[in-house]
């Protein structure tokens, strides 16, 4: 080796030292480290909670739950109004639908009488038929009907006059009055109405249980009377009259009928 060569490598001495001191790091050390993402507005306080939609604020009500529960099927229909979304529409209803009656568990019922509570029913069925402005609204619109029927079975059971002192006439009578004027409320639509109807018995059945059935002398005359009201009331003479009427009648010959047997036997 030349002297030049020596000099050369005498010169480098020095880096190649510097060099040697210098840590190898690996490719994941050298990149800096990701952020984890985090959920922003998360509440930390589980008392937050209430705000959510299936949960009623203080003083909401019943009907003020029912209400939100026709607004939100009315606005998911409107945004998922495609054919192909018809499984998008199903499943949010049915998740509505839990909700509205989960929150029924702790909400407010009306102190209210039996007459109001079916007057608040008529007044929902003429909401219903001015809302549900929709493509295919008629089972949207009759499933909120039938609901808005269950509620009023369910507030009935709280009506203030619920308990109150009345013969098992009184009730039979004031009944197939109601029932009058929900078929005529209800209209053509048959299969709405036999959707109705046999939620409106149980809740016949629901206040005559609350009645002291006193024995009657005349039980008989009673029965032939109110057989007389149901055939004035819901006849069935023409084909019209009886696809209207028949499931009426028969249901309220069966109501006088019970009638007729609780009169006699409690002699």
């Amino acid at each position: 080796m030349s002297l030049t060569h020596y000099a050369q490598a005498w010169i480098l001495l020095p880096t190649l030292a510097c060099l040697a001191w210098i840590p190898v790091s690996s490719a994941q050390d050298e990149m800096p480290p990701i952020p984890v993402p985090t959920q922003p507005d998360t509440p930390s306080d589980t008392s937050k909670t209430s705000e959510a939609p299936n949960v009623p604020k203080a003083g909401e009500s019943t009907q003020d739950l029912l209400q939100k529960f026709r607004e939100e099927i009315e606005e998911l229909n409107k945004r998922f109004s495609r054919e192909d979304q018809e499984n998008t529409r199903r499943t949010l209803s049915m998740n509505a639908k839990t909700k509205y009656q989960a929150a029924l568990q702790s909400s407010i019922i009306p102190d209210k009488t039996i007459e109001h509570h079916f007057e608040q029913l008529m007044e929902n069925i003429d909401l219903a038929r001015r809302s549900f402005r929709f493509r295919d609204a008629d089972r949207a619109r009759s499933d909120w009907i039938v609901e808005a029927t269950h509620l009023m079975q369910r507030e009935i059971r709280g009506a203030k006059d619920l308990k109150k002192s009345r013969s098992a006439q009184a009730w039979f009578e004031e009944y197939l009055q109601l029932m009058v004027r929900l078929r005529d409320k209800v209209g053509n639509d048959l299969g709405l109405a036999r959707r109705l109807y046999s939620t409106c018995n149980n809740i016949f059945g629901l206040v005559y249980r609350e009645i002291d059935v006193q024995p009657e002398k005349n039980a008989s005359e009673i029965l032939e009377s109110n057989l007389r009201l149901i055939k004035r009331f819901f006849p069935t003479a023409t084909e019209e009259q009886k696809s209207k009427n028949d499931s009426l009648a028969r249901t309220m010959e069966r109501n006088a009928t019970q009638i007729f047997k609780d009169q006699t036997k409690a002699k």
